[in-house]
């Protein structure tokens, strides 16, 4: 097929549907159960369509191969973490099963677009979600810590909040720790991406939302995320100074040894602490800032009982390590009080071994080999901006319980859609053929 018969190809208005799902999705005061109940079906309604018309008829032999490696790795992967906590907890929470649905729809939907070349579709669809994160974010920055946000979490948790939801509502803004840490991650790779693409009210648009996302979470004050959004900003100033990919990787290495010197000894960074907390009052942060000073009395050896925990973190992790050298293999699933529970890659160890682990890096091995299949060839700058996110994330992963920033769309939707607005981007498959 030449370009010119690509170019009458309509649009496909069955995008509407995961628009829909992906802009309810990134309502953050929706509990998972809701969201759960009154998308499935709009996701299996698409996905039953895309089964029967699709045609994959740009989708090489390779490619198919690919995308049904990245989907089964995936689905392993979710279901080793399903059954993993199942046999730990004895339950599993809806938010845990949510956004292993929602991540796998988000995958189905970019593999199925790019299978039929419709890039136009890929690029409204990424739109639609950075429009609807832009506007989570606006609310969580305006509503953070105050009492209309503590009021939303006693209902998202049936009308009794405990301390902890209070803590969690004040710290965390409209929106859970998930929500905060998705667009936090985003913000210095949107502001690069505003360098790449051509129209200027995409330009604005990208500076303006990584600005918004940089607000919001900042003002939800997680130390981890902080220190991952500065070393993101640090590494992609100097890919926009020197445009050397040879030199952009050593940046990477660079950013991600100061992410780990700084958190693993933060008396280092303590010559940052009082920008940050002049940075913290003008954006009205109470709780930010009593984190900073808690850091800070840590230090000096001033601090009361509780204000140890951002020193106890290398702590947790080797507690966690010491835990899965007990049980390599399957783990100490008997035992929750064994593991430290501040790192999700040492606590998955802990928990499920390398039997349950194992399917966490044939995942990733899957989709980057999806990547390199399709979106690489689309558009030469598209593994800067997708590996960096993607280290930001394992990084954060190690020093945080917190997983879900892989999970959401940021990684298998908005990331590879955004490089496809770049000024090299290539407009269909057929030009790589």
């Amino acid at each position: 097929m030449i370009v010119g018969q690509l170019k009458k190809i309509p649009f496909d208005k069955m995008i509407v549907l995961p628009a829909v799902v992906f802009v309810v999705q990134s309502i953050p005061w929706l509990n998972a159960r809701f969201r759960l109940r009154a998308l499935v079906p709009l996701m299996l309604l698409y996905v039953f369509i895309t089964l029967v018309k699709s045609e994959r008829r740009f989708m090489f032999a390779k490619e198919r191969f690919a995308a049904n490696c990245a989907l089964i790795g995936y689905t392993m992967y979710s279901i080793s973490c399903i059954i993993l906590w199942w046999r730990f907890y004895g339950r599993y929470p809806n938010n845990l099963v949510a956004s292993r649905i929602f991540g796998l729809f988000g995958l189905w939907v970019f593999i199925d677009l790019v299978a039929e070349n419709k890039i136009r579709e890929i690029k409204t669809l990424v739109l639609v979600l950075l429009g609807s994160l832009f506007v989570a974010s606006l609310m969580g920055g305006m509503y953070l810590g105050v009492e209309m946000n503590q009021n939303i979490m006693r209902e998202m948790v049936g009308g009794a909040a405990s301390n902890v939801d209070s803590m969690d509502a004040s710290l965390s803004g409209v929106g859970g720790y998930g929500t905060v840490y998705s667009v936090g991650l985003l913000s210095p790779c949107i502001l690069y991406a505003a360098t790449q693409v051509k129209q200027r009210i995409l330009k604005l648009f990208f500076v303006v939302a990584s600005f918004v996302f940089f607000v919001y979470a900042f003002r939800a004050g997680f130390s981890i995320l902080m220190i991952a959004m500065f070393m993101g900003f640090l590494f992609y100033a100097g890919v926009f100074l020197i445009p050397n990919y040879g030199l952009n990787i050593t940046f990477m290495l660079i950013s991600v040894i100061l992410l780990l010197f700084f958190t693993m000894y933060p008396q280092i960074a303590r010559a940052f602490t009082s920008p940050l907390v002049m940075l913290a009052e003008a954006l009205e942060n109470p709780n930010y800032t009593a984190r900073l000073e808690s850091i800070i009395d840590n230090i000096s050896g001033s601090g009361g009982v509780g204000s140890s925990y951002a020193m106890d973190r290398t702590g947790l992790m080797w507690l966690s390590w010491r835990a899965f050298l007990q049980s390599p293999y399957v783990g100490v699933l008997d035992s929750p009080a064994a593991i430290g529970g501040h790192s999700f890659v040492f606590d998955y160890l802990a928990k499920g071994g390398v039997l349950y682990f194992i399917f966490l890096p044939i995942s990733i091995f899957c989709h980057i080999f999806y990547l390199k299949t399709t979106v690489y060839n689309l558009c030469k700058k598209s593994r800067l901006l997708i590996g960096t996110y993607f280290m930001t994330v394992l990084i954060v992963c190690l020093l945080n319980p917190l997983e879900s920033a892989i999970i959401y769309y940021s990684f298998f939707l908005i990331l590879p859609g955004i490089t496809l607005f770049y000024k090299d981007s290539v407009l269909n498959k057929s030009k790589y053929r």
